[in-house]
């Protein structure tokens, strides 16, 4: 099963849905990444084997442009859209995770 790190920017609420999809999921919170840079989140994603998930569009899809760029192997990243309901972004981003199972 494919392993989730989401960033500070996800709502805590969005891990026990995705577990109860049966996806293992880790948080900026759990690991003790709240208030690192962006570089660094997306490097402990990495370093944990990790799909890395963010509401942060602004400043990831320049940092995934430069990943692409540097030709860096990574395990994946999902930058959805806030949602008006936790459920819906749930989801939105089970199907999108599925993709790769």
């Amino acid at each position: 099963m494919i392993a989730i790190y989401c960033d500070e920017d996800v709502d805590v609420l969005v891990k026990p849905l995705l577990e109860a999809k049966g996806f293992r999921v880790r948080t900026a919170l759990e690991e003790k990444m709240l208030g690192a840079t962006d570089r660094q989140q997306i490097e402990h994603a990495l370093e944990k084997r990790c799909l890395f998930l963010t509401h942060n569009r602004l400043h990831f899809e320049q940092l995934y442009a430069e990943l692409a760029a540097a030709n860096s192997t990574h395990h994946g990243m999902i930058i959805a859209t806030r949602s008006q309901c936790i459920r819906t972004c749930k989801a939105d981003i089970t199907g999108a995770v599925s993709v790769y199972q």
